[in-house]
């Protein structure tokens, strides 16, 4: 048997994913080494994700695919559509999290919301979040996902993205077990409105909308805390996705 490639000459969805990462991890550091040279901090800022993106691109053409197999149908609608209910849909469910926090658990002071709030650095902050939540959904939610799904179950593939989306997030220096749980949570999370919608629209929004209002410049969350809530919150969510959230077009190729 050929572990590299099946029966019909393709690489293996192992190597596949492998793939994608080695050339997101060159290009990331290609990204710093350009962002230290000439002090381009904000590249540096952005060397991740954009690598994140371009890595996908890249992976999609070896593999001649077009972007529209993972859910991004750009000249669709219902992806623009989805997008703007998904964001709406995420800062309910992260203000309902800061609610809890403040009134049941007392986690929080409102007195903390927006305290690093600066109109001129707004641009930036809802730049960056936007690409972050992009970037991400285009690989966990997007590639490696579809891959999955043509080989896999439905749960086996929603498991391995949602933990793969999760193990990922150790990268992040205040990282601990509930934010492993927190991740695993959203990434099925995530992966259920995916497969309920056809399309990436969803969970770019509410990922965008979720990070976002967490920032300094909104609601301020500390680096821990909030376990009750989060928890509490992304398992109704979960559930109504489940049924309630009505199926949308299949992917168009």
């Amino acid at each position: 048997m050929n572990i590299l490639k099946t029966n019909e000459n393709e690489l293996r969805i192992g190597w596949k994913i492998l793939r994608v990462v080695l050339i997101v991890i060159v290009l990331a550091v290609a990204f710093a080494l350009v962002s230290s040279l000439l002090s381009l901090q904000v590249l540096g800022d952005y060397a991740i994700h954009l690598s994140i993106i371009l890595g996908v691109l890249i992976a999609l053409r070896l593999e001649h695919r077009s972007i529209n197999t993972i859910g991004l149908q750009l000249r669709e609608k219902s992806l623009w559509m989805d997008s703007l209910l998904g964001f709406v849909a995420g800062a309910l469910a992260i203000s309902l999290v800061a609610l809890g926090m403040v009134f049941i658990t007392r986690e929080i002071n409102p007195d903390q919301f927006g305290i690093n709030m600066s109109l001129p650095g707004l641009a930036g902050i809802l730049a960056y979040w936007l690409v972050v939540g992009i970037a991400e959904e285009m690989l966990f939610r997007g590639y490696i996902l579809t891959l999955l799904r043509e080989k896999l179950r439905l749960w086996p593939a929603i498991l391995i993205s949602a933990a793969l989306f999760a193990v990922i997030h150790i990268l992040n220096p205040d990282y601990y077990f509930y934010a492993f749980l927190y991740a695993l949570l959203i990434g099925i999370l995530f992966c259920g409105i995916v497969y309920k919608r056809g399309n990436l629209g969803g969970v770019i929004g509410f990922h965008f909308a979720w990070n976002l209002l967490q920032d300094g410049s909104f609601y301020n969350f500390p680096a821990q805390g909030g376990e009750l809530m989060f928890t509490l919150i992304l398992i109704v969510m979960g559930i109504m996705v489940l049924w309630v959230l009505p199926r949308g077009k299949p992917v168009r190729t």
